[in-house]
């Protein structure tokens, strides 16, 4: 397992079957999400709200935040006089439907050099199962949620080097869950386009 942080026992076990499942659909054309913009500040927060209700309910306005578009990553980093400066990358996906967030998956590093990476889902998932994250290496990972709020669930990892580069050379990334509403799992794609080039403004 190439994530430092280690799923807990039985979850790739319980999610294989499931997985392979959702893949096939994918494989069969069931482009369900696209790629959306999402206009800054627009990281998620410490207490799992989803970036617009975050937005929403804060009482002092926000310092200005740049954002940076590289490949399929959006860049997002304070300004340079904030407390604690920094940069996050970000990929969002939007239902065509409804138009609302689906996942948003970041990218940072921390203050020892360790790049940490979480994915958001919205709260409707089956939170023991967590998520399963292949990059078409033939091994899919599982990750479990580590905190879930009234809106979403999050997974968080670290990744190791040997990973991150894994990643950034994936021609395929896709993220399944399960949601006890739909008869198969949930497939997302996403993209490592831009990301060596975005991982150098961290």
């Amino acid at each position: 397992m190439s994530l430092e942080q280690a799923p807990r026992p039985g979850i790739v076990r319980k999610l294989t079957l499931a997985f392979i499942v959702a893949a096939a659909v994918l494989a069969a054309g069931a482009a369900y999400f696209a790629w959306q913009k999402l206009v800054p500040p627009a990281v998620p927060d410490a207490t799992g709200a989803w970036p617009a209700a975050a937005a929403a309910s804060s009482r002092q306005p926000a310092p200005a935040v740049s954002a940076t578009r590289i490949g399929d990553w959006l860049v997002l980093c304070d300004p340079p006089q904030a407390d604690v400066a920094g940069c996050v990358l970000q990929q969002t996906l939007r239902s065509r439907d409804s138009n609302q967030i689906v996942l948003v998956w970041t990218i940072r590093k921390d203050g020892s050099g360790a790049y940490r990476t979480s994915f958001m889902v919205p709260a409707d998932v089956d939170r023991g199962k967590g998520l399963v994250l292949d990059l078409g290496d033939g091994r899919p990972r599982g990750v479990p949620f580590a905190s879930c709020g009234q809106q979403t669930c999050e997974a968080r990892a670290v990744l190791a080097s040997d990973y991150l580069q894994l990643l950034q050379g994936a021609s395929r990334i896709v993220v399944a869950v399960v949601v006890p509403s739909r008869p198969q799992p949930l497939v997302l794609g996403l993209s490592a386009a831009g990301l060596a080039d975005a991982l150098a403004k961290l």
